[in-house]
C-alpha cells in the first residue's frame, strides 16, 4: 500500500558542475525518464535511481513522440533524441522552434503549420506578431492553442483542417470568418478565441 502523499521532499538531483539554468523539466510519457533542458544542453535522468542516463549538447523546446520512444528538441533545427540511449539526429523535414504532437499521433504542430501526418497534408497557421513560440493541442484534437509574445489563440482544429468553402487566391475571396490557405488555394474557417 502506498504511503499518503505529504508533500515532503523525497530527493534532490544535484546539477554537479552545471552553470546553466534549467528552463524546461518533464517526465517521459512512461514516467521512467526525467528530462531537464538547460540553456546550453539537455540531461536525461533515470527515474529508478535518479542518476544521469545521458546528456546531449542540444537544447530547445521539448516534446515527446506519440509512442514515447523519442524526445524532440526544437530550436530552429529540430533534433530527435532516443530516450533509450541518447542517439541524436537532426530531422531534415522540420525547421521550427516548436514541435508538438497530438496525443493520437495524427497531427504534428510546428511554429508555422499543422500537419496531418496520415494524409501528409499541411496547413499554414495564422501567424502571431512575433511568431509562434509554443503550442498545445487538446487530447481529442478539437482545439489547438498557439502562443506568442502578443497573445494566446485557440483555434477550432476542425475548422482549420476541414475545407470551409470554395477556392481562393486571397483572404478576400473567402468571406467573413475564413482565411485563404495559399498552399492549397482553399478557404478555411478562421475561428479564434481572443
Amino acid at each position: 500500500r502506498a504511503a499518503a502523499a505529504t508533500g515532503a521532499l523525497i530527493g534532490t538531483i544535484a546539477h554537479t558542475g552545471e552553470t546553466a539554468a534549467s528552463y524546461n523539466i518533464a517526465f517521459s510519457p512512461d514516467g521512467m525518464r526525467l528530462v531537464v533542458v538547460f540553456s546550453d544542453h539537455t540531461v536525461v535522468y533515470d527515474r529508478t535511481e535518479w542518476l544521469e542516463a545521458f546528456r546531449v549538447p542540444q537544447r530547445g523546446t521539448l516534446s515527446f513522440s506519440p509512442d514515447g520512444t523519442e524526445m524532440f528538441l526544437a530550436d530552429n533545427t529540430v533534433y530527435r533524441v532516443s530516450l533509450s540511449d541518447g542517439t541524436t539526429v537532426p530531422d531534415p523535414d522540420i525547421n521550427s522552434r516548436v514541435v508538438v504532437f497530438s496525443a493520437d499521433g495524427r497531427y504534428l504542430i510546428t511554429d508555422k503549420e499543422i500537419r496531418d501526418i496520415a494524409g501528409e497534408r499541411s496547413l499554414t497557421l495564422p501567424p502571431h506578431y512575433y511568431g509562434i513560440t509554443n503550442a498545445a493541442i487538446a487530447p481529442d484534437n478539437s482545439v489547438l492553442l498557439t502562443g506568442g509574445k502578443d497573445t494566446v489563440r485557440a483555434l477550432d482544429t476542425g475548422a482549420v483542417l476541414e475545407p470551409y468553402a470554395g477556392d481562393c487566391r486571397n483572404d478576400g475571396d473567402c468571406g467573413t470568418g475564413a482565411f485563404c490557405n495559399v498552399q492549397f488555394y482553399r478557404c478555411f474557417q478562421n475561428t479564434f478565441i481572443r
